[in-house]
């Protein structure tokens, strides 16, 4: 069974708005709207469970009325890894430790269906895999005075995106021992590698994109607009 973890706690300062960025509207619909849907028509996910914040939980609820793999809305944490940790908890009553947990952001409403259904193939696989893309630019690392200290080939950089999906009895594994050892990361997998753990990575489509600022919505709601016509 494959479950999704979908994160809805942040904020989203950069948006400047007062509410949860998660709620602003692309095309009529709340974001969240989107990225349930999009896991709700995939037939490989068999449950869903949103992690969003306590003032959040009866809005949330309202919104995923109409989707029936939703099983659970819960509160998240502080951190953004407390809240993915609670899903993992609500995920364990329902999952062997073969079954497979795909964690989203739930700012990330255009993950296509290709990549949702590869990350799953390669997490049962390799037990974890998470999509990413591709870096465009030249990277370089500095020194703490901020001069060039060396190049990166980019040919091996990629900038990490979700899902993030691991098989469960790992995931419930690696976000034991993080929490024991108070350690945090931003990155999921980064757990998995933590205990030492592979991850393969998989190219996720382009418009898979995380929307932070005003401008992404602009973006978001093209993206629709040109998968409608």
């Amino acid at each position: 069974m494959n479950i999704a973890i979908i994160c809805a706690a942040g904020k989203g300062k950069r948006m400047n708005s007062d509410i949860n960025k998660v709620f602003l509207l692309i095309k009529d619909k709340p974001i969240i709207w989107h990225t349930i849907n999009t896991f709700q028509k995939n037939d490989a996910i068999a449950k869903i469970i949103i992690v969003t914040s306590a003032d959040d939980i009866e809005k949330m609820k309202a919104i995923s009325k109409d989707f029936i793999k939703v099983i659970s809305i819960l509160e998240g944490g502080k951190e953004r890894q407390d809240s993915v940790y609670n899903g993992i908890k609500e995920a364990s009553k329902h999952c062997d430790n073969d079954d497979i947990v795909l964690i989203h952001n739930g700012a990330n409403p255009l993950v296509s269906q290709e990549t949702i259904n590869k990350t799953i193939e390669a997490a049962n696989e390799y037990g974890a895999s998470v999509a990413a893309m591709k870096v465009k630019d030249t990277i370089k690392s500095s020194t703490k005075n901020d001069f060039v200290k060396k190049t990166l080939d980019r040919n091996k950089l990629w900038a990490m995106q979700t899902p993030q999906v691991i098989r469960f009895g790992l995931a419930k594994q690696a976000f034991d021992k993080a929490f024991a050892d108070n350690y945090y990361s931003t990155d999921d997998v980064a757990l998995v590698e933590y205990i030492g753990e592979k991850v393969k990575i998989v190219e996720s489509n382009p418009e898979n994109i995380k929307i932070t600022t005003p401008n992404d919505i602009v973006l978001a709601e093209n993206i629709l607009e040109n998968k409608n016509d």
